[in-house]
């Protein structure tokens, strides 16, 4: 989801501070030490297989290693992450294939507030 981004500067901070280097980390949840690296370094996003074997290994909330895009604290926000957790994985999967969809068409008509909506052009006509 575009609004809730991965923490990978928390992440590496999180190992670092359990004196854990990488690789001994990529060894703990089982997942290759190169995929662990690009998603510490921030260059590829974390599998939601991932991510239960990090707050599984490191004893966080999924909270902790997603930020809101420097979005102001959001209850309503807060709560469905909290709902979502108490779902069996498999429900859990299909909620967020749902929840992401659902963003990406709000994503492609959302309009800053104070803004207009942008103008769409006529089908068949050119400029």
């Amino acid at each position: 989801m575009k609004d809730s981004q991965f923490n990978f500067r928390k992440l590496r901070k999180l190992r670092i501070d359990r004196c854990l280097t990488g690789r001994q980390m990529a060894a703990r949840i089982q997942c290759a030490r190169g995929y662990y690296c690009d998603v510490e370094n921030g260059k590829r996003p974390p599998g939601q297989k991932l991510v239960a074997k990090l707050i599984r290994e490191l004893g966080i909330t999924r909270d902790a290693l997603f930020s809101m895009g420097g979005q102001p604290y959001d209850p309503v926000v807060t709560e469905i992450v909290r709902l979502l957790d108490t779902l069996s994985p498999s429900t859990r999967a299909e909620a967020l294939t749902l929840v992401a969809r659902l963003a990406e068409r709000r994503g492609a008509r959302r309009v800053r507030p104070g803004r207009s909506a942008p103008k769409t052009r006529a089908a068949g006509k050119s400029s």
